[in-house]
């Protein structure tokens, strides 16, 4: 669970979400996938780019860790992959920008959508 320092860090912001710690992240991925929600790993090797990806339905969103990404066996059970297209000699972001990115480029869509029904 979310210590009190990382709520004060998210500026209330924690308290207005639903949030699941789990023990075995590939069995709660499976989970979801068998309850309609498309789970989407974050990889800055993937050859689909977020800004051409449907972020619009039911989704999970994975964030790897900053130092080793995704883990393989969590990959694998990915419905697809996404990347966030970076220029110049940066080539990965902190984990809670690239989840931040994610995150708003679904709002984006959804909020799209929203109007162009």
């Amino acid at each position: 669970m979310p210590t009190p320092s990382v709520s004060k860090a998210s500026a209330g912001a924690l308290e207005h979400i639903k949030m699941a710690c789990v023990t075995n992240l590939v069995n709660a991925v499976k989970e979801l996938k068998g309850n309609g929600v498309w789970i989407a790993g974050l990889d800055r090797s993937s050859n689909q780019v977020l800004y051409d990806s449907d972020l619009t339905g039911h989704l999970g969103i994975i964030v790897g860790g900053e130092d080793k990404g995704v883990r393989p066996l969590v990959v694998k059970n990915c419905d697809f992959l996404i990347s966030i297209p970076q220029t110049g000699p940066v080539n990965s972001l902190n984990a809670s920008v690239a989840g931040a990115v994610v995150m708003y480029e679904a709002l984006r869509q959804r909020q799209k959508a929203v109007k162009r029904s």
